[in-house]
């Protein structure tokens, strides 16, 4: 079971009150009458906005919430900082995906890729391993970030920035495992959780 502590309630007030702004919105649209002249003008400006390159992606991540951005840990430059990760190809072969992962498992995600350090933060992350499967991406799938924390709904909650030392990136993933998984479990006796591959 998870902890209460990865639902932040203010956090997803915010984004609700976006998510229900936003599809209120588009049922007014939706259900007016089409030949109503007063709302010609904003089905003019939104479409002109959804074909144009430089606000389609935002416009879509609005009103579909996919753009929610939710605090993180970690490297705060990376673009995927507290933002939904794309689904990121696992195993060598990239025979699987974080989103079948996270749909399988109901759980969150360490990914870890080929960079330095892997080892030690797949055991700072194993007292978790009730609520957190730990797995490898494929070898090109996270080139600017040695691992990504990813919560249960898809966000990044941690991403590790290539700088910092393997001791020190161990130590902020398990602060932040703490602050949204709860309390890690009581050590278990015999063969650690293996690495998915």
């Amino acid at each position: 079971m998870y902890s209460s502590a990865f639902v932040s309630i203010p956090e997803r007030h915010a984004a609700g009150k976006r998510l229900l702004r936003n599809t209120r919105a588009q049922a007014v649209l939706a259900q007016a009458n089409g030949d109503d002249d007063r709302l010609a003008p904003v089905r003019d400006l939104l479409s002109e906005l959804a074909e144009s390159a430089d606000t389609a992606g935002p416009l879509a991540e609005a009103i579909t919430a996919v753009g929610t951005r939710y605090p993180a840990s970690g490297d705060p430059g990376h673009p995927w900082a507290g933002r939904m990760v794309p689904d990121i190809p696992l195993g060598q072969d990239g025979e699987d995906s974080l989103t079948a992962l996270l749909t399988r498992t109901a759980a969150g995600a360490l990914l870890l890729g080929a960079a330095a350090g892997s080892h030690a933060l797949s055991a700072a992350a194993r007292p978790w391993a009730d609520r957190v499967t730990t797995a490898r991406t494929h070898p090109h799938a996270l080139e600017h970030a040695p691992a990504i924390l990813v919560r249960p709904d898809g966000h990044a909650a941690w991403i590790g920035a290539p700088s910092t030392p393997a001791d020190m990136a161990a130590e902020e993933l398990r602060e932040t495992l703490a602050h949204w998984f709860g309390h890690p479990a009581a050590p278990v006796a015999g063969t650690p959780r293996p690495i998915h591959r």
